[in-house]
């Protein structure tokens, strides 16, 4: 009897044993998992994660949703600046992945679950189906050699890709052919400039992505992180914990290809870091597609330290960090945050860097970029907050760079040696500057002053909207910047990528949106862009893409037969037009060219052909109805708005910001004389524009009236270049 009892305990010690080894395999399992392999909400995250927007093949439209619920389905739209088209690559396996959307917290799924060509593509809640995976393969390079396009196959059936119907912009799975229509680009959001997708001389170039592609893996020690750094693999590396060591090290740490090092919300302090992108004993090629993003970098113990050395990469993004230093500031202390040079050891130059949305704080020497030879080292540095950084903020040699509405603040009193200046144009640079603003620029108490801009006799330089405060001390109103004396640049970046601008002055200016947000953030909802909707009233200019196209190839939606059709109706997509009255002649025009919600639109001699007040964006939302953007303010933020969406005769037509309702859509109907009927989608097409009492003056009201076919309800669409 006592026996039996001893077994008894012996076997409960066993299951008690086995339970606690368990209990702990799960517990290090949930610790340890990548926290992307489940589909969560972004702000559940830990850091902030990359997310991307998956734009169709020509560039002119982006991967959207048409609601938040389960089974909404895809479509493509014009890019607006929602969460709505932002999307997170969550790695499941090599090549396979779930893709959710940041808005909805859903996946790309299919109806029914069902991987059959034709389905729909419709947002679910996480269910482990397998056609809620899909594989990610390159399909067309660039000519770096890195993938512009990709396909999006349904694991369940990889037959059968992601397929974009272009006339009614609904999203479906189809056989494979290699179409158009089935090539999508993975362009990171709120990333610009270089680094991003971009047209040069050599041809289009793809985007910087990092590891997106790849495992997320934690990190919350120096050999941690080095061990991940020097992995082959594609890899987002995110930082647990405050990480020191690099000192210890000796050497700098080598970051491979295809890295993203990024800083979580709670820990994410560097100690003195050296990172460095090619390797001190090996001629071999230096790392590419790198992006560093969230850290921050605390300088204090070492002198005369790169904090980030980029030696001959290409495609290199560096993004809401915050760079600070504890060293005293001196001319002798020659350290930088971000260095960006040649790679010695092989020879190379770096090429199609970024640096953006930053905080660098009290340093001598900042950034800085050269080059052994021009042609390459093509830079943009753009939307940083630089505080007392003396000099080379940033430093150009032998390169292009594009710098644009960067905040500079000089809060040191010390006096140093003359030639200082935020702005260095070396020999052999071409900078083209727009919409800095400079603050506390003044002239020292030995006579040298603080200068914002030096240009070498051999570079060429040119400034837009730029404004400073410099004076014997500084005035207390800014002013427009003048350039120094020096060969002005012919190039224009407008050529190369698109991009917004910023006062440097103002109301809504570049000091108070680099204020807000620039630097590391510590929540998800800290992280903004200037393409995303809630900043727009910042844009003040909108330079538009070079090189993207509407792409319309009816072939590639017949391969299956499909829902929809609709037709083009010889309007083109995302084109600008001015709209004329037929009756009157006289234009839809946007009251005193106000870009508020409610401003009324009204009909008015159109003595300043192609304003913004007076002209308008068609993007198509499939099967003849459009969204009409007034080109007031940013040119996206205000459609052509049926007053609270009523449906009788007489309702006003005025502006409104996008509420994605119907009351915001409209069929454009071609009569059989080349005009349309501009007929509301609330009404069933029952109801049309139409000038009150079909008056001819300037200022008639435009309103919804019951169609008739009048000429006071026809309307002429004029194309604007």
């Amino acid at each position: 009897m006592q026996g039996g009892k001893v077994e008894g305990i012996m076997k409960i010690k066993k299951v008690t044993r086995f339970l606690s080894v368990v209990l702990v395999a799960v517990m290090v399992f949930i610790t340890f998992v990548p926290q992307n392999v489940f589909a969560i909400s972004q702000t559940s995250l830990s850091y902030p994660a990359q997310t991307v927007k998956i734009m169709a093949y020509g560039g002119t439209r982006a991967l959207n949703i048409t609601g938040y619920a389960n089974d909404s389905k895809l479509n493509t739209y014009h890019m607006n600046g929602s969460q709505n088209e932002n999307w997170r690559i969550d790695y499941v396996s090599d090549g396979v992945y779930k893709i959710v959307n940041v808005a909805a917290d859903k996946l790309i799924s299919l109806e029914n679950n069902s991987a059959v060509a034709n389905a729909y593509c419709v947002l679910k809640d996480d269910n482990g189906n397998d056609s809620q995976k899909w594989k990610i393969e390159g399909v067309e390079k660039d000519f770096l050699g890195n993938y512009l396009y990709y396909k999006i196959t349904n694991y369940a059936n990889p037959n059968l890709a992601i397929s974009w119907n272009t006339e009614t912009h609904e999203i479906t799975i189809k056989s494979y052919t290699g179409a158009n229509n089935q090539k999508w680009k993975l362009n990171c959001d709120g990333l610009a400039g270089f680094a991003g997708n971009c047209v040069v001389d050599e041809g289009e170039k793809a985007g910087t992505i990092g590891g997106l592609l790849g495992k997320t893996v934690y990190v919350s020690t120096f050999a941690d992180l080095k061990a991940q750094l020097l992995k082959t693999e594609p890899l987002t590396i995110v930082l647990t914990k405050d990480i020191s060591g690099f000192v210890k090290e000796g050497y700098d740490l080598r970051v491979e290809d295809n890295k993203t090092i990024i800083g979580s919300y709670a820990a994410n302090t560097l100690y003195d870091p050296k990172f460095r992108t090619d390797d001190y004993f090996k001629n071999e090629n230096p790392s590419d597609n790198i992006i560093f993003k969230n850290l921050h970098v605390s300088v204090g113990e070492v002198e005369d330290m790169m904090a980030i050395a980029v030696y001959g990469s290409k495609n290199v993004w560096i993004d809401h960090c915050t760079f600070e230093s504890s060293l005293p500031i001196y001319y002798d202390e020659v350290g930088k945050y971000i260095w960006v040079n040649t790679s010695s050891y092989a020879k190379e130059n770096p090429d199609f860097v970024s640096i953006s949305y930053n905080v660098f704080n009290r340093k001598f020497w900042g950034v800085a970029f050269g080059a052994d030879t021009t042609g390459e080292n093509r830079a943009s540095v753009m939307y940083n907050k630089f505080i007392s950084i003396v000099n080379r903020a940033p430093q150009l040699g032998n390169g292009t760079l594009h710098i644009y509405n960067n905040y500079y603040v000089r809060n040191e009193t010390s006096i140093y040696n003359d030639g200082v200046a935020s702005i260095k144009c070396g020999s052999g640079a071409v900078v083209y500057s727009d919409a800095q603003r400079f603050e506390k620029y003044r002239k020292e108490s030995s006579g040298y002053w603080d200068n914002e801009v030096t240009v070498d006799s051999n570079a060429s330089f040119k400034d837009v909207g730029s404004y400073t405060d410099r004076g014997e001390t500084p005035v207390s109103v800014p002013y427009a910047y003048q350039a120094p004396s020096c060969t002005v640049t012919t190039w224009n970046p407008s050529s190369n990528y698109d991009y917004k601008i910023i006062s440097a002055y103002g109301s809504n200016d570049i000091k108070e949106f680099c204020n807000n947000y620039s630097g590391a953030v510590a929540n998800f909802d800290n992280l903004k862009y200037i393409n995303y909707s809630e900043c727009n009233k910042y844009v003040s200019k909108s330079v538009s893409s070079p090189f993207t196209f509407n792409y319309t190839d009816k072939s590639d939606n017949e391969e299956d037969t499909s829902s929809g059709g609709g037709s083009s109706n010889g309007i083109t997509d995302g084109g600008i037009y001015m709209i004329k009255n037929v009756n009157s002649g006289k234009y839809l025009d946007v009251a005193g060219g106000v870009a508020a919600n409610g401003t009324n639109v009204q009909q008015w001699a159109g003595s300043n052909p192609g304003a913004y007040y007076n002209t308008w964006k068609l993007v198509s939302v499939g099967d003849g109805y459009y969204k009409i953007y007034s080109q007031v303010g940013d040119g996206n933020t205000y459609l052509l708005d049926l007053e609270n969406g009523l449906t009788g005769s007489g309702t006003n037509i005025r502006i409104w910001q996008n509420t994605y309702c119907d009351a915001q859509t409209f069929k454009l109907q071609k009569n059989d004389d080349g005009t349309y009927a501009i007929l509301t989608k609330v009404t069933d097409c029952k109801l049309g524009l139409d000038v009150a009492a079909g008056s001819s003056s300037n200022g008639a009201n435009v309103q919804q009236w019951g169609y008739s076919g009048g000429n006071h309800q026809k309307w002429i669409l004029e194309k604007v270049n």
